[in-house]
């Protein structure tokens, strides 16, 4: 029979905790893991899983084009601009890299039975994977308020753009942002270990399992449970500690992850809009410069939906936290409201870091032709070329001479030619 046990502390991005199961090791009956399907399992298995997988695939495919797109339109000069918009999607596709290895393989043994040995796998991976996403999670935030500000600047204090917002100042914050949020991540690799748990022929488990602010001996009662061991992880002693529960988790948390991005992009997206309107009953007034104008307010229109869309995202993560701290110990378990706002805050969280591509496709026109006449139509001729060459080569006998005619342009095409000899 399948023994069920529940020894779990919050999990998930918008927390930056983890929380995982006891792995078994081969004296635990039935591979010791639960393959009761519960509502919660089948929840977490199609978000985490199923939902999140989907989203992270097309969010590295959409972030992948967009730094080529951004790479084919700098031409001679690079502006400002497409730089900072070229290191955030290269800084989501970091994030969501170690998001999938994270989040989506202990989501799919939650519902599917896997070996000890993969479970064991995926503790070590847990164990310092939470610290890349978390750092990753951290650099895609202070990226978009990198984005913001040298807007702001651009638009609202345009006779400060040299000073504030020139090409080599923007390469030093570019490079410290990703310093900064790997520096303010590394001290979670210290707050978690791997440990054994017993199980005697009665039933009782026996485990270090952590409470709030401590670690202590624990005994519970599992059906079906024979004689044997299993390893989950633990709040390390400096894990448990206080300083690091609160200064460390909640009031550091707090400061860099809600309160300073939500309030500068708040502030950001506030003065931007203004200054749009503004401009646009000026414009009507003073035809002088109206084209270039006209671009440049699209440039701000798309980077203040980016913006909005980053606060949307990212506010769940502030009322995870507030649920957090008033649903307590009792709250945390499967079914309650905790769970599910954890989950959809976490997948927020990295969606939020997949639909930046499909703001540039809809609302840039410039960007969408770029990407079609250019990084897409190049990616044609590169599969053709492919084709034809196995075609060519697959006659055995004859020579093969293959002719391909290119214009490079924008409505570039090709011509081939095969020629058996």
């Amino acid at each position: 029979m399948s023994s069920t046990i529940t020894l779990s502390k919050t999990s998930g991005l918008a927390t930056t905790d983890n929380a995982t199961a006891v792995v078994p090791d081969a004296g635990w009956p039935d591979a010791g893991w639960p393959d009761i399907v519960t509502p919660c399992s089948i929840f977490g298995f199609s978000l985490s899983f199923v939902l999140l997988g989907l989203t992270c695939v097309f969010g590295i495919i959409g972030n992948s084009l967009s730094i080529v797109t951004f790479a084919k339109h700098r031409g001679i000069r690079q502006s400002v601009t497409e730089l900072l918009l070229t290191a955030l999607a290269v800084a989501d596709l970091v994030f969501l890299v170690p998001v999938v290895i994270v989040v989506m393989p202990p989501a799919y043994c939650a519902l599917r039975t896997c070996a000890p040995t993969v479970r064991t796998i995926i503790l070590h991976v847990e164990r310092y994977g939470w610290t890349l996403a978390s750092a990753g999670h951290m650099n895609t935030v202070y990226m978009t308020i990198l984005v913001a500000m040298h807007r702001y600047v651009h638009v609202c204090r345009p006779h400060e753009v040299q000073r504030l917002s020139g090409m080599k100042r923007v390469k030093i914050q570019i490079a410290l942002v990703p310093c900064f949020a790997i520096a303010y991540s590394l001290p979670r690799m210290l707050e978690y270990e791997i440990c054994e748990m017993t199980a005697n022929t009665s039933g009782a488990v026996i485990v270090r399992a952590p409470d709030e602010f401590g670690l202590e001996d624990m005994m519970a009662s599992v059906e079906g449970v024979s004689a044997g061991r299993g390893r989950r992880m633990v709040l390390t002693e400096i894990g448990q500690s206080l300083w690091f529960q609160i200064l460390y988790k909640n009031i550091c948390f707090y400061l860099f992850m809600v309160f300073i991005p939500l309030l500068s992009l708040v502030f950001v997206t506030f003065r931007l809009i203004g200054t749009l309107r503004m401009r646009q009953k000026n414009s009507r007034r003073l035809a002088v410069a109206r084209q270039k104008q006209s671009r440049d307010d699209k440039v701000t229109t798309v980077l203040v939906i980016v913006i909005v869309v980053f606060i949307v995202c990212q506010t769940p993560t502030a009322a995870q936290r507030l649920t957090l701290t008033l649903s307590g110990k009792d709250g945390l378990g499967c079914g309650r409201i905790y769970f599910y706002v954890e989950k959809i805050a976490d997948y927020l969280a990295v969606l939020n870091s997949c639909v930046n591509f499909v703001i540039y496709v809809l609302f840039s026109r410039h960007f969408r032709r770029i990407l079609l006449t250019e990084v897409l139509e190049a990616c044609i001729r590169l599969a053709t070329k492919r084709r034809v060459a196995r075609k060519t080569t697959a006659g055995g006998a004859g020579k093969c001479r293959i002719v391909v005619v290119e214009q490079i342009g924008l409505k570039a095409d090709q011509d081939t030619e095969l020629e058996l000899m």
